[in-house]
Formats: structure tokens, sequence, C-alpha cells
């Protein structure tokens, strides 16, 4: 079964009362999470924001940590697809992204070498946070250097290429190369 399509499901909203469409809302946000966090973050951005940024890295801290005897990168690596498509937020996406690369590299000088894949995984991941870093204001992304310099140090001398890819990304954030 195919769905509405766009243009169909603008025509039949516009066809019900006011009524009807908050309660049509209210009953998508009482049942699907993925709508929930995209009106808080939407309606109540300045509130819900920073909280629901906070659980998202808590949740990403807990799968990268390895106390418990393993890891989890898809699940961090979900945690992280999950919150940049319900928040729109720039600032938070990157300090998603920045919690993600930072537990990695922390569980890589825990671990020592992993595998290819997992840094694979680390480097694409900080490839979009280099898209999103870009788009903050100088001064943002300028907060940043900071903890993108220690990565950087914890990083040194890390096998399969990590290192050099590493740096290939975190040189392509608008003035860091300069810093």
């Amino acid at each position: 079964m195919s769905g509405l399509g766009v243009n169909e499901l603008k025509k039949r909203l516009k066809s019900m009362e006011q009524k009807e469409l908050i309660q049509l809302i209210c009953d998508l946000y009482k049942t699907n999470k993925y709508v929930k966090m995209d009106l808080d973050s939407k309606l109540n951005a300045e509130i819900s924001n920073p909280v629901m940024t906070r659980k998202y890295i808590l949740q990403i801290q807990k799968a990268l940590d390895y106390t418990r005897g393993r890891f989890d990168i898809k699940k961090a690596k979900d945690q992280v697809k999950e919150f940049c498509q319900c928040n729109h937020d720039l600032k938070s996406q990157a300090d998603v992204y920045l919690a993600f690369i930072e537990s990695a590299v922390e569980l890589t000088v825990e671990l020592g070498d992993i595998n290819e894949r997992f840094y694979n995984d680390v480097v694409n991941t900080t490839w979009k946070y280099v898209e999103v870093v870009n788009q903050l204001d100088e001064r943002m992304i300028a907060s940043y250097y900071p903890r993108l310099r220690h990565i950087l140090y914890q990083i040194q001398d890390i096998g399969w290429g990590f290192e050099d890819e590493m740096y290939d990304a975190f040189y392509n954030i608008d003035g860091f190369c300069n810093e």
C-alpha cells in the first residue's frame, strides 16, 4: 500500500477542522517517538534541546564504554543518526557528533588498536561533524578547537591510517588549520 503523497496529505489536512488537526498531532506525539522529538525540538527548543542533547550524548558514551567488557559502535552510530534526524539545531548536532568522536577515541586509547571497520565508522562520522560544524559561526567553531586538539593528541600513532584521516577531516574545519 502506498502513502497519500505530500500534495494529497496537504489537501486532506486543509479540509480538517482545527480541533481534528490538534487531535491528530497529539495522537502522533503520543505514539511516535520521532514525532515527539521533532516537535519538542521545534516548539520548545530552549528547554528540550539541552535535555535531549545530553540524553543522547550519555547514550552514545554508554554504547562506547568498555567497562562492561564490550562496546556497540552500531548503537552509538544509530543514536547519532536518530538525534540528527529529529533535532535540527546545528550546535546540538555538532555536540552529539563530537561526543561520539571523543568517546570512540577514548575507547581506542583504552583498548589499543581495534579494527579498520571501527576506524572507518569514526572517520565517516567525523566528516559528518565537519559538515555540520562548518555551518556554525566562527566563534562557535572556535569553541571546539581545544577539544579537537585534544583528540589529535590522543590519536597519535594509531594504525589503519586513522590518524591521517582524522587530521584531514579536522583541517577541513573552517579556521582550524590556522589555529
